[in-house]
């Protein structure tokens, strides 16, 4: 364990989250051009305007995860006296982490759109939310070093149930079962976004 294997899933958390801005931004245009309400008279309905943009963002996520390994593999090791990320993990809870990972920074992203009046009001509120969200989460400082207090109310960041999860494969080498508990935090924070996402994005229409 070392500080690349202790900080390259830290940022790909901090990335994945940031999503919000180019989403919410998404939402917000599409709802000022009017092209959502073109859009809806089409034979499609909500559910699957959603699953949509649900779809194109994990993908964004996911290539995030995948860029910021290479990074942790191959870049850091040459440009610095630091080691190479270690892949030697259980690749199958990596890959569920991470899945849930982008789904719940995605469900944040529709949260924080779909509860916006404007793009103006939509940015800054959700990147200084990611923020706070990652400070609480560990993402800058690990959670044993924080004062008792802060630490207790940290795990009602999303941030840090994927952080725990992230730091117990690559430290532990933590199997599919030791992070069933942080995946499914995640995905209920997902599921959770979603369903307020839709009732506030069908109720404006």
């Amino acid at each position: 364990y070392n500080i690349v294997n202790n900080n390259v899933p830290a940022l790909i958390l901090f990335a994945m989250f940031f999503i919000v801005i180019p989403l919410a931004s998404s939402i917000m245009h599409e709802k000022q051009q009017g092209t959502r309400d073109r859009i809806m008279t089409l034979p499609i309905n909500w559910a699957t305007l959603l699953l949509g943009k649900i779809t194109i963002y994990l993908v964004v996520c996911l290539l995030q995860f995948f860029l910021m390994i290479a990074i942790g593999i191959y870049l850091i090791p040459s440009i610095t006296d630091l080691p190479a990320l270690s892949l030697d993990v259980n690749l199958l809870a990596l890959f569920a982490i991470t899945l849930a990972s982008g789904l719940a920074a995605v469900g944040f992203g529709l949260l924080i759109g779909s509860l916006s009046a404007t793009f103006m009001q939509a940015a800054p509120i959700g990147a200084v939310l990611v923020v706070i969200l990652a400070i609480l989460g560990g993402i800058f400082v690990p959670n044993y070093l924080m004062p008792e207090m802060v630490s207790k109310i940290s795990f009602i960041s999303p941030m840090r149930w994927g952080s725990d999860a992230f730091y117990s494969i690559f430290a532990r080498n933590a199997g599919p079962g030791m992070i069933l508990r942080h995946f499914f935090l995640l995905l209920i924070f997902f599921i959770v976004s979603l369903i307020i996402s839709y009732n506030s994005i069908s109720k404006r229409s």
